[in-house]
């Protein structure tokens, strides 16, 4: 299996669920330089709840690093390692 990894914006709803062995998994999407490639990201376990901790959402600036998973058309990265540049917060006054 090959690794792969983007960098990108997230955009959209970060999505959360926990499984039936209180799993947290965290799902969303991070747009690229390509402005028609937008690749859905999975994260779960310990990485998901570090991820929450740190309040990522959209507008963050992440690289991932993971595996394809899944079968057309829904394929995503599983990932394994995210960093994150910064968060931005907007105002809604």
């Amino acid at each position: 299996m090959n690794r792969i990894a983007i960098a990108g914006e997230i955009v959209g709803i970060v999505r959360q669920n926990i499984d039936d062995n209180d799993t947290l998994t965290l799902t969303f999407s991070v747009h690229t330089s390509d402005p028609n490639l937008t690749t859905p990201v999975k994260v779960t376990g310990s990485l998901a709840e570090h991820l929450l901790s740190e309040h990522i959402g959209q507008g963050a600036q992440v690289l991932v690093f993971g595996y394809i998973e899944g079968n057309d058309p829904g394929v995503y990265i599983l990932a394994d390692r995210v960093s994150i540049d910064f968060f931005v917060e907007e105002d809604h006054d």
